[in-house]
């Protein structure tokens, strides 16, 4: 009997995927991840579904936008530009009202209710927040109060004051500016300033000796017949400050003992020589005197006064003279900062600036701030009390490239440490460092706090900070190195936009519940800003700047277009030798009228995508797609579409051959 070949049948094996994962961009993932993705999410895990459409904010509106912040009420402040010719930036608000975000005003800043042409917002990246009922904004050093008001107000007037302060003073022969000795309480004090001891002294005369050019100026008591060294004899400047009525006395005399202040003259003339050196530089005045005489009331019923103002300082010593032309300002600051944040009613920032020019102008600066408990005006008041201002040198090399606020500690980010303050009721504040990967040079806008855990893009991935440790949570973005970054959060989701080394961006979402990475599309995300589970962040078209909301619960009347969305899996085929036959495809899914979808096969990593059928939508159902066979090694599978679509399941049938090509 004749033998013949035997031919194995060809056996059918369907694999089911009924558990949709995020975006995986490595060479080996798992069925149900996708190496690339573009709009879906993670709200209908395990289905796989696409995004919801984002609410678009005053679109066209603006031709930059530096900063934004928001207040409880969700109405938005915006730094920015309305045209392009525009050479400074203006303050404007952006009223939720009913969740339309319409009506925008300008806000004009203004002192006693007076605009005031001189406050200028700088064009430039700014850093926002609210402290108390006032918004902060830095680098420009302003404090404006975010004020009630309503859509149909007129203008948008708000009050403001600059975080530093300034008293000058021009002295004339009529109204000198004094510089006398004094006691404790700034009052002036009879004495005899001589090389010599006076005769006849009485107990308690005074005598400044001027004998030595070794100690130069010394103050001498005589007590018990005999002349001693005291330190009871301070030194004061008495300046004529004219007419001032009350709130004129409050908003300009803004220098009060205890705050560290910067001396100057400006062309001063002296009745006693040029004595002011002894006053130039940095002093810090103990005691501050306000005189007020000549009570008048205006019909208004607005009283005024003649006002002299006194400062009391113990590191001065010197005679009593006058200054009779020129000026004299006394000058409080608020340092330069390169990230500040708001934790434990205090501002804090931090500072580092190296120049490595060996010169006497050089200022190398590596320092962590906070202001004066509750008061963001006051950098440099130390009178040894709990609610002082705060500085402190860092010993760790390097610039800071980020900080966060955790559970009211602060974090002061280096690409290589971080800087952790625990704040402390008494003023004892201190701070400890620890090696661990930081925020990246140029992603200082990616860190974003969410359930105490702070997430940011580091130098070698993207990690989760539980103010202790870090974690890299961003191996599924792949080997894909990432130059720069902006992050915010909504819904427990960290958004992270981030720019590839071809220039390139996409924007990634991070679901802190499920541990899911998605990629969404390729904005570019210029700066966001999160509150109440909402975010929001500007992009830039040909047309201007536009602010997205992401929100599960707030809907603006403008929405962005129907969007496009696209799956496409890993390689599939490599746990079956030989070759392979694809013959079918089974969704389970919704798929509502409207709603379109394209299946695509890419066979042995060809680069070219067949295309497999096109489903409508039709509601909840399965649907069959027949795929001619062709035989591979191995495919991948892209899903396109557009419109809404819930995938249940995603079965592949298909058969294994030999491994003959």
């Amino acid at each position: 009997m004749p033998t013949y070949v035997t031919i194995p049948e060809s056996s059918a094996v369907e694999t089911v995927t009924d558990v949709f994962g995020g975006y995986n961009h490595n060479l080996k993932i798992e069925d149900g991840e996708f190496y690339d993705m573009k709009n879906l999410t993670s709200d209908y895990y395990p289905l796989m579904g696409n995004r919801d459409t984002r609410s678009i904010i005053a679109a066209g509106e603006f031709t930059s936008i530096y900063g934004m912040i928001a207040d409880a009420d969700a109405n938005l402040y915006v730094v920015g530009k309305t045209s392009a010719s525009e050479e400074n930036a203006a303050l404007y608000k952006i009223y939720r009202g009913t969740g339309t975000y319409a009506d925008i005003k300008k806000i004009v800043l203004t002192v006693d209710g007076t605009a005031d042409s001189t406050a200028i917002i700088s064009a430039g990246s700014k850093q926002m927040m609210f402290f108390s009922n006032k918004i902060v904004i830095y680098p420009d050093k302003l404090s404006i109060k975010g004020e009630s008001g309503t859509v149909t107000d007129e203008t948008e007037n708000h009050e403001y004051e600059r975080l530093y302060k300034e008293i000058s003073v021009t002295a004339t022969s009529d109204a000198p500016i004094k510089f006398t000795p004094c006691d404790e309480d700034g009052e002036a004090v009879t004495f005899t300033k001589a090389d010599t001891a006076p005769e006849d002294p009485k107990t308690g005369d005074l005598w400044l000796d001027s004998s030595s050019t070794e100690t130069g100026l010394v103050w001498k008591k005589y007590i018990a017949g005999s002349w001693a060294k005291t330190s009871d004899i301070k030194s004061r400047i008495v300046l004529p400050m004219g007419t001032m009525t009350e709130k004129e006395i409050e908003r300009k005399i803004s220098i009060d003992s205890g705050d560290t202040i910067e001396i100057s003259f400006t062309g001063a003339t002296f009745s006693e020589g040029d004595n002011s050196a002894k006053f130039e530089g940095t002093h810090t005045p103990n005691k501050r005197v306000i005189h007020k005489t000549d009570e008048t009331t205006s019909e208004s019923g607005v009283k005024s006064y003649a006002v002299e103002l006194i400062y009391v300082f113990t590191d001065i010593i010197t005679g009593d003279f006058t200054q009779t032309a020129g000026s004299v300002k006394l000058y409080r600051d608020a340092p330069d900062m390169d990230f500040v944040v708001q934790a434990q009613n205090r501002i804090w920032g931090c500072r580092y600036s190296y120049d490595a020019a060996e010169s006497a102008a050089k200022t190398n600066v590596n320092e962590i701030y906070a202001c004066k408990l509750g008061d963001e005006t006051r950098w440099s008041t130390y009178k040894g009390i709990s609610t002082d201002a705060y500085r402190a040198s860092i010993g760790t090399q390097g610039a800071f490239t980020g900080v966060a606020n955790i559970g009211g500690n602060l974090i002061f980010f280096k690409e290589n440490c971080y800087h952790k303050v625990y704040v402390s009721s008494s003023g004892a504040h201190q701070i400890v460092d620890k090696v661990v990967q930081g925020v990246q040079t140029g992603c200082s806008g990616s860190v974003a706090v969410i359930n105490d855990v702070c997430y940011y893009k580091a130098r070698g991935g993207v990690m989760a900070f539980d103010g202790t440790q870090a974690y890299d949570i961003g191996a599924p973005l792949g080997d894909v190195y990432y130059v720069a970054a902006e992050g915010g959060s909504a819904n427990d989701k960290y958004y992270l936009s981030l720019k590839d080394t071809a220039g390139a961006w996409s924007l990634f979402v991070y679901d802190t519940k499920r541990g899911l990475w998605h990629k969404e599309d390729e904005k570019h995300a210029l700066a966001f800003f999160s509150i109440n589970n909402e975010t929001f962040f500007v992009t830039e078209g040909t047309d201007g700047c536009s602010i997205n909301l992401v929100s599960s619960y707030t809907k603006t009347g403008n929405a962005e277009p129907g969007i496009e969305w696209e799956a496409i899996t890993g390689l599939q085929g490599y746990n079956y030798t030989g070759q392979k036959y694809i013959s079918r495809f089974n969704l389970r899914m919704v798929l509502p009228k409207g709603s379109e979808m394209h299946i695509y096969i890419e066979y042995d990593s060809s680069g070219v995508w067949e295309h497999q059928g096109r489903i409508k939508g039709k509601g909840t159902t399965t649907f069959m797609v027949p795929v001619r066979p062709k035989r591979c090694d191995h495919f991948r599978i892209k899903l396109a579409g557009h419109g809404e679509v819930r995938v249940y399941s995603f079965s592949k049938l298909f058969e294994g051959g030999t491994d003959i090509k």
